[in-house]
C-alpha cells in the first residue's frame, strides 16, 4: 500500500515538475535521493555519490530495487564486468554508448585514459560534467561508432535510454557523421577494455574495429534484444566474429544480456 502511494505521489511530483515535491516524496517514503536543479539539468545525490541527468523522467532507474546512485552504479559495474579486470595506470578504456558517463565513476580512484563515445547531443553536457568529476585524462566524442563513415540519422530516444540509428516514425532525429574505431586510434594503440552498448549495432561497431582487434585485451558487450524494435539480439553474430578473431568467451551476466571476452593473444 505504501509503495502504491509513493508511486502516485512520485508521479504527481513529476507532473508538477517541482524539485520541492520530488524531494518531499523521497523524504516521506525514505528514498535515499536528493534532487537539485543544475542549470538546464538535474543533479541527484545519494549514498555518497552524485550524478547529473538530463531529464527527471530518468530518475526511475535510481529507484529500482530501492537503490540510489551508488547502488545503481555498482549494478552497472557488475553488468560490464569491471571487477573482473585488473586495471593499471594509463590503461585505455573505450566506452561505446557512454550515455551519461556512468562507467567513469568506477575509475575515479584510478589513473586510466577514458574515451567516451556518445552520439546523442542531448546528453553531452551531463556526460561532460560526470566524466570530468571522475577522470583527469579523458576525451568525449559526439559521434556514433559504425563500420562506415558517412552521414546517418540518429533517432533521439534519450528519455528511454535507447537512442539509435534504427529508424522509427515517432522520435525526433538529427544528422550525424559516423566513425570507425579503426580510423580513430593508431593501429599500435593498446586498449585494455572496449565496452559496447550500441542498441543492436554491436556487430557494426566491431566490424569497424577489426584492424585494432589484436590490441584490445577485453571486450564487454551488451547483446540484448534491441534491434528491430526489441525483437532481435546480436549474440550469435557477435560471438561468431569474436571467437573467429581469437577472443575467448569468459562469462555472461546472469541478469542482463552482457558478455565478457578476452583476447587470447
Amino acid at each position: 500500500m505504501l509503495k502504491i502511494l509513493f508511486n502516485k505521489f512520485y508521479g504527481v511530483s513529476l507532473k508538477l515538475n517541482s524539485i520541492f515535491f520530488l524531494n518531499l516524496s523521497f523524504k516521506l517514503f525514505n528514498k535515499p535521493l536528493i534532487v537539485s536543479k543544475a542549470g538546464e539539468y538535474y543533479k541527484i545525490n545519494s549514498q555518497g555519490e552524485s550524478i547529473y541527468i538530463h531529464n527527471l523522467r530518468r530518475i526511475y532507474i535510481y529507484l529500482d530495487r530501492t537503490i540510489g546512485v551508488k547502488k545503481r552504479l555498482d549494478h552497472l559495474f557488475d553488468e560490464y564486468f569491471l571487477n573482473d579486470i585488473q586495471f593499471n595506470d594509463k590503461d585505455i578504456v573505450v566506452d561505446c554508448g557512454a550515455h551519461l558517463g556512468e562507467l567513469s565513476y568506477y575509475f575515479k580512484d584510478k589513473k586510466i585514459i577514458y574515451y567516451a563515445f556518445e552520439p546523442s547531443s542531448t546528453l553531452q553536457t551531463c556526460l561532460e560534467r560526470n566524466v570530468k568529476s571522475n577522470i583527469k585524462d579523458y576525451e568525449i566524442i559526439n559521434r556514433p561508432l559504425l563500420d562506415v563513415e558517412k552521414q546517418v540519422k540518429l533517432y533521439l530516444r534519450d528519455d528511454s535510454g535507447d537512442t539509435s540509428i534504427e529508424k522509427d516514425y515517432e522520435s525526433e532525429s538529427e544528422s550525424v557523421e559516423s566513425l570507425k574505431l579503426d580510423n580513430f586510434f593508431d593501429r599500435n594503440v593498446k586498449i585494455k577494455l572496449l565496452k559496447i552498448d550500441a542498441e543492436g549495432y554491436e556487430l557494426e561497431v566491431l566490424n569497424g574495429s577489426l584492424n585494432i582487434f589484436k590490441n584490445i585485451e577485453y571486450i564487454s558487450v551488451d547483446l540484448g534484444f534491441e534491434r528491430e524494435k526489441g525483437t532481435v539480439n546480436t549474440f550469435d553474430s557477435v560471438n561468431k566474429l569474436l571467437t573467429e578473431n581469437n577472443f575467448k568467451f569468459i562469462k555472461p551476466n546472469k541478469i542482463r544480456m552482457t558478455y565478457l571476452y578476452q583476447n587470447l593473444k
